[in-house]
């Protein structure tokens, strides 16, 4: 969260993919507004996709509220498509 603070974008991106590596691993610190950059940034999708979250948004119809909602930062379904996954 720091490295995604600081604007160091890649290195927030590298760094989550390490802690991410199976569908196991609790991603809920991808969810505080200092991951916001990160959130709106092409890569996000596919990380969500690896990790089962994009499997789970799209099967239940629940997306979070990032994507959501009056507030959105993200149309999460366009970014998706976007990034192929």
């Amino acid at each position: 969260m720091m490295l995604a603070s600081l604007g160091e974008t890649d290195l927030a991106f590298e760094q989550a993919g390490k802690i991410l590596k199976t569908q196991d691993d609790n991603p809920s610190f991808l969810f505080t507004p200092q991951m916001a950059a990160l959130r709106r940034d092409p890569r996000f999708m596919p990380l969500a996709a690896r990790i089962g979250l994009l499997d789970y948004w799209r099967s239940t119809g629940k997306w979070p509220d990032f994507c959501a909602g009056p507030h959105a930062e993200v149309d999460c379904r366009a970014a998706a498509a976007r990034a192929g996954v």
